[in-house]
């Protein structure tokens, strides 16, 4: 087994202590802390324990990073719907959000940014890739579940409540939180980092002081939160008709930097896990590789789905 389920309410009330205990010591945002196979074990096991996910046993163990931030996401996900500790520190939500922040960090690359090319030389070549595009058989499961996972009431809600905010398309909203947050609702939209403190990576110190608003509210401030994202990247206002495919394609690479495009490969960013996908990409320190190979699914690839879904209609530029 991958961890013993907790089985009884002794052991349930000394976790409830080491939590409150917790809260009593620093909590570094991102501390290397044990080994991450072990923290997931123990989220996973709490989680069980609070019935928000099956028990995992050697049957449906889960190895890989995937999995884990999958898991994880669906954790938060319950936990903030049933109100379970609110994601307070020490608190079980608060724990998974900071182990998904961690994981997504170390799964993301660094794009250099460069001065990007104009809207009118890409936007034909969008259609023709979107055109094409088939997702890769590998990682259909992946893709799919990751689309019903963004369009579950809940979590379609809270985007289209950004949308309110700002005017973006729900459905933009949510392929931008999966691709820079892996969907982590105590998670900044900016880049992943935890909720409850400023960013640490770029873009740094967003939102703006004062953060976080009090007193805590996780939905209100991951609201928030994206409202700056998008405001930063002056997505917010525009008119509803700007948001064809093409431009919605347009400001998906924008929005992580046209480094591919001048390595003369499709976005990663884009089109990862299909067959526009192609090998090459920036390792951790910001690298070009040639043999590089992305573990996100592409932002494309997310709209291709919920499209074949009849998801989401998209209008192409006349």
């Amino acid at each position: 087994m991958l961890y013993k389920p907790i089985t009884n309410r002794r052991q349930s009330l000394r976790l409830m202590g080491a939590g409150v205990a917790s809260l009593l010591l620093p909590r570094p945002v991102f501390a290397k802390g044990p080994d991450t196979a072990l923290d997931f074990a123990s989220i996973a096991s709490r989680a069980a324990d609070a019935g928000l996910i099956k028990p995992i046993t050697a049957a449906n163990a889960l190895p890989s990073n995937d999995e884990k931030i999958y898991v994880l996401a669906n954790i938060i996900e319950a936990s903030l719907e049933k109100g379970f500790d609110s994601g307070q520190p020490g608190g079980l939500t608060s724990d998974s959000g900071m182990l998904l922040s961690r994981l997504n960090g170390a799964l993301k690359s660094k794009v250099r940014k460069t001065a990007a090319p104009s809207f009118g030389s890409l936007k034909t070549i969008y259609r023709q890739q979107f055109e094409q595009c088939r997702p890769n058989a590998a990682e259909l499961t992946q893709i799919k579940r990751w689309t019903e996972f963004l369009t579950k009431k809940r979590n379609r809600d809270q985007y289209t409540a950004v949308e309110q905010l700002t005017g973006v398309p729900w459905h933009v909203v949510a392929t931008l939180h999966l691709r820079e947050a892996s969907a982590n609702f105590l998670g900044h939209l900016h880049n992943g980092d935890p909720l409850r403190s400023l960013t640490v990576h770029v873009p740094r110190n967003r939102p703006p002081r004062p953060w976080p608003h009090e007193p805590w509210d996780p939905v209100s401030a991951w609201k928030a939160s994206a409202q700056d994202a998008l405001n930063m990247e002056g997505f917010s206002g525009k008119h509803p008709d700007s948001w064809t495919l093409e431009m919605t394609l347009f400001r998906f690479e924008k929005y992580n930097g046209f480094g591919y495009y001048f390595h003369h490969i499709p976005s990663t960013y884009l089109w990862n896990f299909s067959n526009v996908g192609r090998p090459g990409g920036y390792n951790s320190d910001g690298n070009w590789k040639r043999d590089y190979v992305s573990r996100q699914i592409g932002a494309a690839v997310v709209l291709k789905q919920m499209l074949s879904d009849g998801l989401i209609n998209v209008q192409y530029e006349s």
